[in-house]
């Protein structure tokens, strides 16, 4: 931190004698620092570049910047606290981000913490995130987001193999090793690991000290958009995907995506004529058969609707239906009365895997807000994938 702190002041210097031009900035580098003129160019260039396009981070002013290339979008935090306090706070703030944003890409050194962003977009939120850090739930946070990190992984190697858990020649690949790690939580060499990562690569006293500083007002905290040249300097390929234990939203982006997408069949089972496919999402509100103006309109899976609408004509003709077709025909007003009395929400609830009538009945009889109500969809499939099993037929 000492390091990084002192590279602050010489740039807080060198960029207040930018001001009396090249010479005499060139001058007083050579007067203060023991360095060749080649050396005092480079560092005045270094400096220059940063401050003709905006604020020169130091070791009382921090700078977020944030741009997108197109393909990724970051948010860089230049704080000059050394490589400890920036990974330190780099991995807390990355576990708080998580839990609302989903996977963010993590990198730090000791002049930048680096996140990519999954949108542009997020990084007020992130930005809000990281002056809000209250320095009391460091040690905390870090106890629950460590053990799924991968430097915790390979130091519980290590150390498992000290306590004579893993055989030193042992192979083996990270499912291996998480496995492991779960049937040693809690005990003294699961103990032992974490508290060599946190004593080894991890600074929480220093990170604690410069977040009260920066609560206090002591360091500033500036905003700029784009990438500055300390910004593009610090940006490699490398970085650590940092993602929730379960990586809630983008499974629900997905699922949101499937459900929608889903194609459903409608047919008319007031006069039989009337049978489509629609995308689940695509659905009107209202509903009703465009030929007889009937709102009875049962919902069927897309591969079923010729089936299902041979049925409703049969049944018309009093032509007798076998059992199967019986109990298949019941289904079916079943799920009409629900498509009548909720519209889409009725059709994009029985496009879900595993969910029939009665289950999107129970959902439908709730209020949510679309996202609440495709959350409780989500649970339904959930519950029906872990129970389908005791299922016959």
């Amino acid at each position: 931190m000492e390091i990084s702190r002192t590279v602050g002041r010489m740039r807080k210097e060198i960029a207040a004698w930018l001001k009396k031009g090249r010479k005499e900035c060139l001058k007083r580098i050579m007067e203060k620092y023991p360095v060749t003129r080649d050396v005092a160019e480079k560092m005045y260039s270094y400096v220059k570049k940063q401050a003709d396009w905006g604020p020169v981070p130091d070791h009382k002013n921090v700078l977020i910047e944030y741009y997108s290339d197109g393909d990724d979008s970051w948010m860089v935090i230049h704080a000059c606290w050394g490589s400890l306090v920036n990974d330190t706070i780099g991995r807390v703030l990355s576990s708080l981000l998580i839990k609302k944003l989903g996977s963010v890409g993590l990198q730090t050194d000791p002049y930048r913490i680096m996140l990519k962003l999954q949108y542009l977009g997020d990084w007020k939120y992130a930005a809000e995130v990281f002056r809000n850090i209250r320095p009391g739930d460091v040690r905390k946070i870090l106890n629950e987001v460590l053990p799924d990190s991968e430097l915790f992984a390979w130091r519980f190697i290590h150390v498992a193999k000290r306590f004579g858990i893993i055989s030193k020649g042992a192979e083996f690949g990270k499912g291996y090793i998480r496995k492991i790690i779960d049937v040693y939580r809690d005990t003294p060499p699961y103990k032992e690991a974490l508290n060599e990562v946190v004593r080894e690569k991890l600074d929480i006293d220093g990170a604690r000290r410069v977040l009260k500083k920066m609560a206090s007002g002591e360091f500033r905290v500036l905003v700029k958009q784009g990438v500055s040249p300390f910004g593009t300097a610090g940006i490699q390929k490398k970085y650590e995907i940092v993602a929730p234990q379960r990586p809630e939203k983008e499974i629900f982006q997905t699922f949101r995506k499937r459900l929608l997408e889903t194609k459903m069949g409608l047919v008319c089972m007031q006069c039989g004529n009337y049978a489509t496919i629609v995308k689940a999402g695509d659905t009107p509100e209202d509903i009703a058969c465009p030929k007889c103006s009937a709102k009875m309109i049962a919902a069927v899976p897309a591969r079923y609707v010729l089936e299902a609408q041979e049925l409703v004509k049969k049944k018309k003709k009093r032509r007798p239906l076998s059992g199967e077709e019986e109990k298949y025909y019941t289904q079916m007003l079943d799920s009409a009365s629900l498509v009548m009395s909720s519209g889409r929400r009725a059709v994009i609830a029985l496009a879900a895997r595993g969910v029939g009538v009665r289950t999107a009945g129970r959902i439908l009889s709730r209020m949510f807000d679309e996202e609440g109500f495709l959350r409780e969809i989500l649970k339904a499939e959930k519950n029906y994938a872990k129970t389908k099993r005791f299922w016959r037929g």
